[in-house]
């Protein structure tokens, strides 16, 4: 078991890295997902799961497989989004599913909801943005109960997680007392690769964004999120933590030493 997760501004190039030592694994034949697919991929390898439940995650697995192979006809995905909306017990059956694993997550870590939980209160989101944030976390919470109780072997490598989001609460409130609480209480990754992009580089691919509506708004955003990573990743480092801090200058070797960290973790990892 590897648990890899990035961290980094918007537009610094986090999931092409992710994506590029996913693609390299894969192709030497190591079990490799991301938080979202552990999900759908491994539920069964950690909970028994009831004939709908199976229905539901095979159903949501084939959707993931079809979104990702843009070669398949559209006709197969309208199918599928078809067979899935006929199966309304199914959705009813994984929110009790996903709901079991989440309390169980919350009985195991019961000051990391509080400490989350007061942040909200304090701290004024916009509807929206709270309600996104909370569905991003229940399901990091979900993935990683199903990556301890699941007896497989894998490797997870996400662009974002449980280090990253809390770079998502900074945005509201920078306050460093609530950092050192939630890097304590938080579950780790095994690895933390932090982007490292240069800022103006992140503004650049940003202007190649044609639908975006206030760039303006969003370069504002990218700065604030910037100097947040940064002092989150200085904190965390200093933990004796794996880390590496890349971008596009010093990728291609630093690449070989972060697949060579996951290839050590993993073959020392408990088999299957």
């Amino acid at each position: 078991m590897c648990i890899v997760e990035f961290t980094g501004s918007p537009y610094s190039g986090k999931s092409f890295y992710t994506n590029l030592l996913e693609n390299e694994l894969t192709n030497e034949g190591y079990p490799v997902f991301n938080y979202k697919k552990n999900i759908f991929y491994n539920i069964h390898h950690a909970y028994k799961l009831n004939i709908f439940e199976k229905l539901f995650f095979y159903l949501s697995k084939n959707r993931i497989k079809s979104d990702e192979q843009h070669s398949l006809k559209s006709k197969k995905k309208i199918q599928l989004s078809s067979q899935s909306k006929k199966l309304k017990i199914t959705s009813l059956d994984q929110k009790k599913i996903f709901n079991k694993i989440l309390n169980e997550f919350i009985e195991e870590n019961t000051e990391l909801d509080l400490l989350i939980n007061e942040f909200f209160k304090k701290n004024k989101f916009e509807k929206n943005r709270e309600k996104e944030l909370i569905r991003w976390q229940k399901n990091l919470s979900v993935s990683k109960k199903i990556i301890e109780k699941s007896s497989k072997r894998k490797i997870i490598i996400d662009s974002e997680g449980f280090i990253h989001r809390l770079n998502s609460y900074l945005l509201q409130n920078s306050d460093d007392l609530f950092i050192d609480k939630y890097l304590y209480l938080v579950p780790k990754p095994d690895i933390l690769v932090y982007v490292n992009e240069d800022i103006n580089e992140c503004f650049e691919r940003l202007e190649n964004i044609d639908n975006l509506a206030n760039k303006k708004l969003t370069k504002v955003k990218i700065k604030i999120f910037k100097a947040n990573c940064e002092k989150v990743f200085l904190k965390y480092s200093k933990k004796n933590f794996i880390t590496f801090e890349i971008n596009k200058e010093n990728f291609s070797e630093e690449k070989k030493n972060i697949i060579k960290s996951i290839k050590k973790i993993y073959e020392n990892s408990t088999p299957d």
